[in-house]
């Protein structure tokens, strides 16, 4: 069969001879030769073939399609549709990717070099301390989360919450000590562990008793009587017996004589107190001292004392045979400008009072003063 040469010489498609590819830049018009059918028209010269309709490039009767460069073939379009790289080589926009990339789309067409870490952080082994060890026994294994009696789990997304349900038991971490109406030591107790163990110790004077059936402690004081008060044992009195309770509940007993020194005792219940007076006999006056006001303006008081004074009275015999017999009455003790003491008695009034007459710095003018001298009403 005789070959068909066509020649064009003078001028190609591609719009420079620098082009690598038409595709840069193509004129159909310079075509070396034209097929033209019912509705399309097909552009060829010795670099590029252009349709102005749409190309189809197949075989038939179930043969691949093979495409190559430099006499060798590195595509194939299998009959099955299958893609075949016989160079096993593949760039995108020049781009060959680096070692370990694989090709991605971004879900729009579009195909790149992606690097992928395919790293599984995992644990093949979950441990609980006295428990047998769970192994996963494949990569697509699954650790499943069981709820024990007061624990909820409760998934969200990628997040597993667990915690006490509302059956589990508030408890104290921490026991504080406190000043009360008494008295603490030492610092806060916290618990280490679940499992720790909170110990009460009995210290004096004090019993515990554990009642595990009823779920108590009870405290109670090993001596009788409330030992933790201070308290007076006994009572002492100058040249007396010492008076010592023989007992936690002693009690003390106030006692008055019949003499006649009589000190009246009295108890006040309501407000917790014991009253005591003194009545005075007939012998004595009421009256120790006289209110007087010194110089420096405080108050103070000139003593009264007792002051016999011997009177001889006819007729009659007293002790040691002689007639003179002790008169009591009061006197001022005074101490002269000398520094000596002297007894001032005083005159005795209609309304049984004694009178202590003052002479004033002129020399001249007195004043008396009526000192009460009544006796007590017994």
């Amino acid at each position: 069969m005789t070959q068909t040469n066509h020649t064009h010489t003078s001028e190609e498609m591609a719009t420079s001879t620098s082009f690598t590819h038409s595709f840069q830049g193509f004129q159909t018009q310079n075509y070396t030769t034209k097929i033209e059918s019912f509705q399309d028209i097909l552009y060829l010269d010795g670099k590029s073939i252009f349709s102005d309709g749409a190309l189809s490039i197949g075989t038939s009767s179930s043969n691949p399609i093979y495409l190559g460069t430099d006499s060798n073939a590195h595509f194939k379009i299998e009959t099955d549709g299958t893609i075949n790289f016989l160079s096993g080589k593949m760039s995108i926009d020049g781009d060959t990717g680096s070692v370990g990339q694989v090709l991605s789309s971004d879900g729009s067409g579009n195909l790149s070099w992606q690097t992928v870490d395919f790293t599984q952080y995992a644990f093949s082994n979950i441990a609980v301390s006295g428990e047998v060890n769970i192994q996963a026994s494949s990569t697509s294994d699954t650790l499943t989360f069981a709820a024990g009696s007061g624990i909820d789990i409760a998934t969200s997304g990628s997040t597993v919450t667990i915690s006490s349900d509302s059956t589990a038991h508030n408890t104290f971490k921490f026991i504080a000590p406190l000043d009360g109406a008494g008295s603490t030591s030492g610092n806060t107790i916290t618990a280490d562990s679940q499992n720790d163990t909170l110990t009460f110790v009995a210290g004096s004077g004090i019993s515990l008793s554990f009642d595990e059936n009823n779920d108590k402690i009870t405290f109670e004081a090993s001596q009788a009587g409330e030992t933790n008060q201070n308290a007076i044992t006994s009572i002492g009195v100058s040249g007396q017996s010492t008076l010592s309770a023989s007992q936690s509940s002693d009690a003390i007993n106030f006692d008055s004589v019949t003499d006649r020194n009589i000190v009246e005792i009295s108890t006040d219940t309501a407000n917790k107190k014991v009253n005591f007076k003194t009545k005075l006999p007939r012998t004595l006056s009421m009256s120790g001292r006289i209110p007087t006001r010194i110089s420096d303006g405080t108050l103070s008081g000139m003593p009264i004392n007792n002051h016999f004074i011997n009177q001889s009275v006819s007729g009659t015999v007293s002790s040691g045979g002689t007639s003179s017999i002790g008169f009591s009455t009061r006197a001022v003790v005074c101490n002269k400008a000398d520094g000596t003491v002297k007894k001032v008695p005083m005159p005795a009034s209609s309304n049984n009072s004694l009178l202590f007459t003052l002479t004033e710095a002129d020399g001249s003018t007195q004043q008396e003063f009526e000192i009460d001298m009544a006796e007590s009403n017994i």
